[in-house]
């Protein structure tokens, strides 16, 4: 039984409990994890001071990506937990480990102060807000589409996702704020440290909601789990979950080259540099995010109106994936030889496309 009493019913546009702790979870696991990327320069200064400038940031940023090869682990051993003892333990305990890494981001001392086990501290957290942020992504998105109704998970799936984009986009606001607040050497010694304060005290917040949360209802006659959930996965339903993975990697590609990519080129591409790269960069992502709900809603209303036909869907996707990847290289082409507006008439395109 899906978990009607949740508000999924087709006129409820209201997200109910279960769905706003889902979407918290995702807003602050991926602030937390964008603030990291926000302020490299000063975590660098913080825990490398002997390196040069350049050695620095390139330092700060490998621990940056190191987060993302840590996700997928989190994501096979908290999607195992979540088939085998319930989705609940999951969101307990990834949005717990999120809060210890952040918090600890923010209180460790840097290398003036405890030497090399600054750095060696910061990188094994680091790691584990990515080993979070990889059971958050499957666990949430898992249990808010199980306390949904199947013609309405297209809307809800979308909002999960736009709430995972917002954090990123408040982790940038914020890091612009306090770089037009605090001096330089203010920023450096302390003020990096206090947006991870905050993202740690609200994570208390969120760990206190969902406590008040339960499973989603389990269908009458249901087989107890298997022994082993993800061999089971890939030998029942393989093919698909390798079809999802591209299409999710293609995803993942399109989200830092929009934010990262395009405007670090735009504004420092020759002979015409963009100076408004990182506004159009933003202005991309919330076309994006505008998308992704509009086309969710029309995937919702067909399998409405076809009685839960999922071909719809599929086709939407299918032909969602094929475009980026047609459009990728041509809008790479635009950026690299045209002229401002044509430039950023290529890269709105784009956005709408993969939305």
């Amino acid at each position: 039984m899906l978990c009607e009493p949740f508000g999924s019913t087709a006129s409820s546009l209201m997200p109910s409990l279960e769905h706003v702790s889902a979407y918290f979870g995702n807003f602050f696991e991926w602030y937390d994890m964008s603030l990291f990327g926000s302020f490299a320069t000063q975590i660098g200064s913080a825990f490398f001071p002997n390196a040069s400038p350049g050695a620095q940031a390139l330092r700060s940023f490998g621990i940056f990506w190191l987060a993302f090869a840590t996700r997928p682990l989190g994501a096979v051993v908290f999607g195992h937990v979540g088939d085998r003892y319930g989705r609940l333990p999951v969101l307990l305990i990834t949005i717990g480990l999120m809060w210890f890494a952040t918090l600890g981001i923010a209180m460790l001392p840097g290398y003036e102060s405890i030497g090399m086990a600054a750095p060696i501290l910061l990188t094994l957290l680091r790691m584990l807000q990515g080993f979070s942020l990889g059971g958050e992504g499957g666990g949430g998105m898992t249990y808010a589409l199980e306390c949904t109704a199947p013609a309405n998970r297209g809307r809800v799936g979308a909002q999960w996702q736009v709430a995972g984009s917002l954090g990123n986009v408040f982790a940038n606001l914020f890091a612009g704020v306090l770089r037009a607040s605090l001096s330089p050497e203010a920023l450096a010694s302390w003020g990096w440290r206090l947006p991870f304060y905050l993202g740690a005290m609200v994570l208390v917040c969120g760990g206190a909601i969902r406590r008040r949360l339960r499973e989603p209802p389990i269908a009458a006659g249901a087989t107890p789990p298997p022994a082993n959930p993800a061999c089971h996965a890939i030998q029942t339903n393989g093919p698909r979950m390798i079809w999802l993975l591209l299409v999710t990697v293609l995803w993942m590609v399109y989200g830092f080259w929009a934010t990262v990519y395009v405007p670090s080129y735009l504004t420092s591409r020759t002979p015409e540099p963009i100076d408004s790269g990182y506004t159009i960069a933003a202005v991309m992502q919330t076309i994006n995010m505008g998308g992704q709900l509009l086309f969710a809603e029309l995937a919702d209303r067909r399998a409405r109106a076809t009685g839960g036909d999922e071909a719809f869907r599929h086709n939407l996707l299918a032909a969602g994936a094929l475009a980026c990847i047609v459009a990728f290289p041509l809008t790479s082409l635009a950026l690299e030889h045209a002229g401002a507006p044509l430039a950023t008439c290529a890269c709105l395109a784009v956005a709408v496309i993969h939305s």
